[in-house]
């Protein structure tokens, strides 16, 4: 008896399956996507409800510093705070030049978020801050199937199950139940990246432009379009410079129409810039807007060194604003730390989205007017930079770590923000 052919069979059942040679062959199919977020989705929205519970059973709590009370006695009126209250005002009244009584400008929001709400208000027949929870709510779980979708083409089921677990409990997700545009920003971010990774480059320029004209960062999808476009033989070409000028050259004449795709990006900033120069004669009135929140222009390393200074400027003495100060510079610097090992576990295109939403961040940080905290939102900021939630699923033993911190943080954050405290 040949004892060689049934070995072999043996040694090669035991061998990992070869990943297809085509992305197309690892695309998860959306209901599959549906029915992994279900859990994590539901869960955490369990988790927000019961903490609205108990905070409206106490009627907030008061000893949150800046604590104010709901617009209403209701689970929206609790939830109808800071920015959400911006969103639904735009998504009623339109935009508006004139500035409130803190000198802050509604041109500072951009429109997607509530032309939606407004759309929506069109046939929904109850309380318009409710609309927006509804509105958020769809968004995420959207977004939450696509992430599934985008980290299994590369990692895995399991990690992908991992990935959306993260950023279901993540500190700052409370903003993803708010109504706030983080939702619908990060459904647009996740996918344009995860047709970029199919190489369906209409696709994701149409999803980056839209991403565009929800939040500023998705201008920043410039850069992974442009990665991808270049890797598109596979990566065989490498970033030499002697190669370099041949190889784009190469690659406008073979396929300017896939370039071109990327033109839609922008297209979404763009088009707020038409309507604030029609409306208002001030086509970057978004970004003038930015000093009533005493945000600036500044190199990112003036960034840094403001974030580990300005929270201990009246050292011994701390103020709850520096407090908050203190808690903005942490999150930012660890995380900020984390994006290292992180990009060297990424592909690319995420790597590169990672260090241009730092740049972004960091060079326009709120230095102006004494603020004291350079970094302010910093933490609701990272809730939408997926590449390091990928990070943090990578691992099992990553990913306990990480929803034990973050659901303690997660339930204190909600509390603080349903009180009409400050969260980020």
């Amino acid at each position: 008896m040949n004892l060689e052919q049934p070995l072999a069979i043996v040694a090669q059942s035991k061998r990992k399956p070869a990943a297809p040679a085509n992305i197309l062959d690892r695309a998860i199919d959306p209901a599959a996507a549906w029915r992994e977020t279900v859990i994590p989705f539901a869960a955490s929205r369990v988790l927000l409800l019961l903490v609205t519970a108990i905070v409206m059973a106490l009627n907030g709590l008061r000893g949150v510093p800046g604590a104010t009370a709901p617009v209403t006695d209701t689970l929206a009126g609790y939830w109808d705070r800071w920015d959400a209250q911006w969103y639904l005002r735009v998504a009623t009244n339109g935009y508006s030049a004139a500035p409130d009584l803190h000198n802050h400008v509604s041109l500072a929001f951009f429109p997607l978020y509530p032309l939606l709400l407004h759309l929506f208000l069109a046939v929904w027949p109850w309380s318009p801050a409710a609309a927006a929870l509804v509105l958020s709510n769809a968004c995420f779980f959207a977004a939450a199937s696509t992430l599934y979708q985008l980290v299994g083409l590369d990692f895995g089921h399991r990690t992908a199950r991992r990935a959306v677990w993260v950023l279901a409990l993540f500190p700052t997700s409370l903003f993803f139940f708010a109504g706030y545009s983080e939702s619908l920003f990060l459904l647009c971010l996740l996918r344009c990246c995860y047709h970029l990774r199919l190489r369906q480059w209409w696709m994701a320029g149409l999803w980056g432009g839209l991403a565009g004209a929800a939040r500023p960062l998705g201008i920043l999808l410039v850069g992974p379009f442009l990665v991808a476009w270049w890797e598109k033989d596979g990566g065989k070409t490498p970033f030499h410079l002697g190669t370099l000028g041949r190889a784009a050259l190469a690659r406008l004449r073979h396929a300017p129409s896939t370039l071109a795709a990327g033109a839609l990006i922008p297209a979404g900033v763009l088009a707020y810039m038409v309507f604030l120069w029609l409306s208002f004669g001030q086509p970057l009135a978004f970004s003038a807007s930015q000093r009533s929140w005493h945000r600036g222009w500044a190199w990112p390393w003036q960034a840094v060194a403001g974030a580990l200074t300005q929270p201990f400027a009246h050292f011994p003495q701390i103020s709850g604003t520096d407090v908050h100060a203190m808690t903005d510079s942490l999150w930012g610097l660890l995380f900020l730390a984390m994006s290292i090992p992180a990009t060297r576990a990424l592909p690319r295109q995420y790597a590169c989205y990672l260090w241009l939403f730092w740049l972004e961040v960091l060079s326009t940080p709120a230095l102006l007017d004494g603020a004291p905290s350079p970094l302010i939102s910093m933490p609701r900021f990272l809730a939408t930079a997926f590449p390091i939630i990928i990070f943090l699923s990578g691992a099992r033993r990553r990913f306990l770590i990480t929803c034990a911190v973050s659901i303690p943080f997660l339930i204190f954050n909600t509390i603080v923000f349903l009180s009409g405290g400050w969260v980020a």
